[in-house]
């Protein structure tokens, strides 16, 4: 008897001297700590009454010890639940771009490697857009004009494309709208609402004229995603280079994919409002 007492004691001090290291030591001390005194109370009664049933206290520990465990049980498990509900926000706002609310880098960069994986270009297509005069609004008016004039964009792209497609912002001024099995026909309706939603901005009394520049490419399933990529890249470039050469700059978008589109043949079209 003297000797299971000592164990008692002895489990109960170690664990406690041990309890700092725990997570959570106080709720599962405190059961251990009713659990031990009930066995000692049993211990006690019969060493002062040998004849008498020594389990009462015990039992007691025990239904006690078992309640407080499934109450840290249940602590544990809302605060996994917690957990991985913030780890799930944080990995949403570690995709999300802080300026503009679209896809950052890091979404679209997983998002193409998935479509390397998959082998589906063929059934895409991708718009590559570009805010024109960016740098010149930052020096002439600050950098918060300038990060205003990427929220405009970005607003005008999303509301658009983002209906048909998904949205990134890739860089600065740089944005890119996936799309699967989408046809022509209907992107070059979607660059047409976009030019709608731009002319209403520049129509609403904002400080600067925004203007985009773009191109697009559809799937031909010849090609991977890079040179897809480059093709509407490519379209994007022709129709800033162009601008360059005018005398009134002039944005506008041009569509790469089969041999009828204009990214290919050199065409463009006006579909965005002048800009100064």
């Amino acid at each position: 008897q003297a000797l299971l007492a000592v164990s008692i004691f002895s489990a109960f001090f170690v664990f406690a001297s041990q309890a700092r290291t725990l997570a959570k030591p106080r709720t599962i001390l405190l059961a251990l700590t009713v659990l031990l005194a009930g066995g000692a109370a049993d211990l006690a009664a019969f060493n002062l009454d040998p004849l008498r049933q020594v389990s009462q206290f015990t039992q007691m520990g025990v239904v006690v010890f078992i309640i407080l465990l499934l109450i840290e049980a249940g602590r544990s498990a809302s605060a996994y639940t917690y957990m991985r509900a913030t780890n799930d926000v944080l990995r949403k706002m570690a995709r999300k771009d802080s300026l503009t609310g679209l896809h950052n880098r890091t979404a679209y960069e997983e998002a193409v490697q998935k479509l390397r994986q998959s082998g589906a270009v063929e059934q895409m297509a991708l718009a590559v857009l570009d805010i024109d005069g960016l740098k010149a609004v930052n020096d002439g008016m600050g950098h918060q004009a300038g990060d205003r004039l990427i929220s405009a964009g970005a607003g005008c792209i999303n509301k658009t494309l983002g209906r048909a497609g998904i949205v990134y912002r890739i860089g600065g001024d740089e944005f890119v709208a996936l799309f699967t099995g989408v046809p022509p026909e209907r992107l070059k309706d979607l660059l047409q609402e976009l030019e709608g939603a731009v002319q209403a901005f520049n129509e609403s009394g904002a400080l600067f004229v925004l203007s985009l520049s773009a191109g697009c490419a559809v799937g031909t399933g010849q090609e991977d995603y890079d040179a897809l990529f480059r093709r509407a890249d490519q379209a994007m470039y022709r129709q800033k280079e162009e601008k360059r050469r005018k005398t009134v700059r002039t944005a506008r978008t041009g569509c790469a994919g089969d041999a009828g589109n204009a990214g290919d043949t050199g065409e463009t079209k006006d579909f965005l409002p002048q800009a100064p």
